[in-house]
């Protein structure tokens, strides 16, 4: 449930700064000019100029998000924090009965914890549970900022109504991905993105910084909600929160564990991975355990 979050957005309330983005997108509020694309393009820049122009939003590297979440099994607001950097690295905190679940990847390695499953002690996930493209700072932003410089081609397919908005229908498509996007006809900001094979539902947007930012996140997978308190841009973080940490094993294992996953010797795409379960693979491929010397030598 917890890793929903990167798969998903956030929202925020309608406040003054935003009331004047209203005001402006009411009277350009006609119909879009061009065909398809040339529509889905204007949509677009109109949309990133809503969130606040794209300067101000290509000037942020790193965001740091707190807030409550409620979903899936549990039927309790819980303390939620999520950290992304540019590029590629994401770690998702959720507290649950004073018990820490963690979601992360540092770009190549995706990880977990999970204190109700196991030993509770970190496992490697599939990398595309924690595709970047998922995450709220590419969702909101990045992935329509630079759609044609991605190999996306956009396309306006009309405008719907959805949750009591008229919105325009964008499909953006690539090579290998297709997403869709609903963006409010009024404000001209984001409704509905489905990034692959995840929708999110975004509202509640808040001035933070230069930008419009949403403060409530609506994920149809396991009915994910989150609300946000506290958005803070381009705070510093260390690319080492991102890593997977094996301080739990010793200096054997470690090794060992370290080799096996830059050499991929196990199908991380089928199923969870513990690092016992790598070490053990990996060892009956090299057979009975080595000594520290000989552990070393695969560094």
């Amino acid at each position: 449930m917890p890793y929903t979050l990167f798969k998903c957005c956030l929202l925020s309330l309608l406040g003054l700064c935003l009331c004047a983005n209203l005001s402006q997108a009411q009277e350009v509020n006609a119909e879009i000019p061009g065909d398809k694309a040339q529509k889905a393009d204007e949509i677009i820049q109109r949309y990133i100029q809503a969130l606040g122009g794209h300067e101000s939003l290509t000037q942020i590297h790193s965001l740091l998000i707190k807030g409550k979440s409620l979903g899936g099994e549990f039927s309790i607001k819980m303390p939620t924090q999520l950290v992304i950097k540019n590029p590629g690295k994401n770690k998702l905190e959720i507290s649950v009965m004073n018990q820490k679940m963690v979601r992360a990847t540092d770009g190549q390695i995706s990880w977990g914890v999970n204190p109700f499953m196991g030993k509770g002690q970190p496992r490697q996930i599939p990398q595309f549970e924690n595709d970047t493209r998922n995450n709220v700072f590419y969702t909101i932003g990045k992935n329509l900022i630079d759609y044609k410089e991605r190999g996306f081609e956009a396309e306006y397919l009309g405008r719907i109504s959805y949750k009591g908005h008229k919105a325009y229908h964008l499909r953006l498509k690539g090579e290998l991905h297709e997403d869709e996007y609903y963006i409010d006809v009024k404000t001209f900001l984001l409704l509905m993105a489905k990034v692959d094979y995840s929708k999110s539902h975004f509202d509640n947007y808040k001035k933070v910084g230069n930008i419009l930012f949403p403060h409530l996140i609506e994920g149809e997978e396991e009915d994910f909600r989150m609300e946000v308190e506290e958005v803070i841009l381009n705070n510093q973080v260390a690319d080492a929160e991102f890593e997977m940490p094996f301080a739990q094993f010793n200096d054997e294992e470690n090794i060992l564990l370290n080799h096996a996953i830059e050499e991929e010797t196990f199908d991380i795409a089928e199923e969870e991975h513990s690092p016992e379960d790598i070490i053990a693979q990996y060892q009956q491929q090299v057979g009975s355990q080595p000594t520290l010397g000989q552990a070393r030598a695969y560094e």
